[in-house]
């Protein structure tokens, strides 16, 4: 239909045929389904006009810098873009701005590369120190703006943006202030003074919920150990309490996700099963909080007003954003209180030495305060410091001596030579320096004086090293002349055995009557070896014979 009603030759036919067919849906009762069927006919054969989308011209650079962080960017190539984004020229203010916006309109990004926008801002820090503090701005900035909104179609932003505040803290460009701060705005803004919710945190609703297990998942894993473990489980007690408030029972949906995120952090973790708990728990925290306030507050009006603020609860309005800053005030009471009664004793003590003299008394400066952190980190700082000392100790730095390549030696020069062989040229010793051009050395003369350090140096250690080779050569003659002493008194100790021997043969022999004349064989026993030289004629001693009868 749409061919036919397109082409030239057909176009008038085609348009007729179904303005035809527009009257008959017309003028006939069809049902539903058989309208349906010819309208999609027609759309099909003549769609409706769409006016064009219009696409925001940027400039170039900008769109590069869009071009990178939104659809390059992922964890195999961050380091690579990092070195882009360093080479961005950060002077310019409009360049500014532009890498401030994408890094922070982060839901723009995939939600799983959003802690390699992180890393990017991380490693981009200590270039571009003023750009991370306006893109932690906008973050913070843009979730209280969800938070005023409150509409569902910023849901998806919501969330990436509440991701993205939990993988600064992981790379450690936030403190854990801010996260403590904003999940305790999650729970009290837009609530009614009873901690009730409120228009902007309606009763059925539970998006609140989400946006804290998705800040919980992301860092709340870090939060185990110090005073930030005291803060996570005060948290979670107010925690349990908002969701109390929530319409029950809770929706398996969220009620898996909180489970599983309070599990993932705190293994041990044992939930309130009952509002009354919860609330009991909360109680005994906002109890012994004002016990300990109202102690080191002061008295009288400013003791009442600070009173009179606690009355209302710490679901209260905003004093729950300020309660991890009261807490850690809590820890440095104490420490206050021992400060001033210290300082107090050292102003009377100074007092009493000079009221005779007209000296004033300067203030000292603030005092180092003592704690057990700084004692731990003292010792493993001594710890590694006494390591790397072994360590250095065990390496031994091979000395090199680099000769002098012989055809490289300059010739005609008019050199002597003192007692350990170095060149020399009156007052001065001459050395040699070989350097490296390409793939060629050149050879340079240094005239160094003789009474200098480095000459005096080498000559002493020429001198050591002849003076242990002069040794070496004489225990090695020593040992040869002794070992051919030994091999001479051995060659003579069997020279003589064997002198005695043959006496001993010879002795014994007994001279045999027989026939006639005999004739020594190899194997008789007076064939010696000794004899070879010497050997017997018995021919000649016939006549020594007797002759037989």
């Amino acid at each position: 239909g749409r061919y036919l009603l397109r082409s030239h030759d057909s176009h008038l036919r085609a348009k007729a045929l179904l303005e035809i067919m527009m009257r008959k849906k017309q003028v006939q009762h069809l049902d539903g389904r058989q309208k349906s069927l010819v309208e999609d006919a027609l759309y099909a054969a003549n769609p409706p006009e769409v006016k064009p989308t219009l696409r925001v011209l940027r400039p170039p650079l900008q769109e590069y810098i869009i071009k990178l962080l939104y659809k390059d960017l992922n964890k195999l190539n961050t380091e690579k873009i990092l070195k882009q984004f360093r080479k961005l020229p950060w002077t310019d203010l409009q360049v500014f701005q532009w890498a401030v916006q994408a890094l922070t309109e982060v839901w723009n990004v995939k939600f799983s590369n959003i802690h390699c926008v992180a890393n990017l801002l991380a490693g981009l820090k200590s270039y571009q120190e003023e750009a991370t503090i306006w893109v932690v701005d906008g973050v913070l900035e843009d979730i209280r703006l969800g938070l005023e909104i409150n509409e569902s179609r910023m849901n998806q932003r919501r969330v990436s943006m509440i991701k993205y505040l939990g993988e600064l803290y992981n790379y450690q460009l936030i403190e854990s202030n801010v996260i403590f701060r904003s999940l305790y705005t999650l729970l009290s803004f837009g609530c009614n003074p009873d901690g009730s919710p409120g228009p902007l945190d309606p009763f059925d609703s539970y998006f609140r919920v989400r946006l804290v297990c998705v800040l919980l998942d992301t860092c709340g894993m870090y939060f185990d150990h110090g005073s930030s473990k005291k803060k996570l489980d005060t948290f979670i007690i107010f925690f349990q309490c908002y969701l109390f408030k929530k319409r029950q029972p809770l929706p398996l949906e969220v009620e898996y996700m909180v489970t599983d995120t309070l599990l993932a952090i705190q293994p041990h973790l044992i939930l309130y099963s009952t509002p009354m708990e919860a609330a009991e728990a909360a109680g005994e925290i906002e109890k012994k909080f004002r016990s300990k306030f109202s102690e080191t507050g002061d008295e009288g009006e400013g003791g009442e007003e600070s009173d009179e603020e606690e009355e209302g609860g710490l679901l209260e309005g905003g004093s729950q954003e300020d309660y991890e800053e009261e807490e850690e005030e809590e820890e440095e009471v104490e420490d206050d209180e021992e400060e001033e009664g210290d300082e107090d004793e050292n102003q009377i003590i100074g007092q009493d030495e000079f009221e005779d003299e007209d000296v004033g008394v300067l203030n000292s400066g603030p005092k180092q305060i003592q704690c057990v952190e700084d004692d731990e980190f003292m010792a493993a700082f001594d710890k590694m410091l006494t390591e790397s000392r072994k360590v250095d100790s065990n390496i031994k730095i091979p000395s090199v001596d680099v000769a002098i390549p012989m055809h490289l030696r300059g010739v005609g020069l008019k050199t002597h030579t003192d007692e350990t062989g170095q060149e020399q040229d009156g007052q001065y010793k001459r050395f040699t320096l070989v350097t490296k051009k390409g793939h060629k050395q050149q050879l340079k003369d240094l005239h160094i004086p003789i009474d200098s350090n480095l000459a005096s140096g080498l000559r002493d250690t020429q001198q050591a090293l002849k003076a242990e080779q002069l040794e070496m050569k004489k225990l090695v003659l020593t040992h040869e002349r002794r070992q051919e002493e030994e091999d001479y008194q051995a060659a003579m100790l069997v020279e003589s055995q064997s002198q005695v021997k043959i006496q001993t043969h010879s002795g014994n022999t007994h001279r045999p009557i027989s026939h006639g004349p005999q004739h020594f064989s190899r194997q008789h026993h007076s064939y010696h070896h000794s004899n070879r030289q010497r050997p017997h004629h018995p021919r000649k001693q016939q006549d020594r014979w007797p002759k037989q009868q």
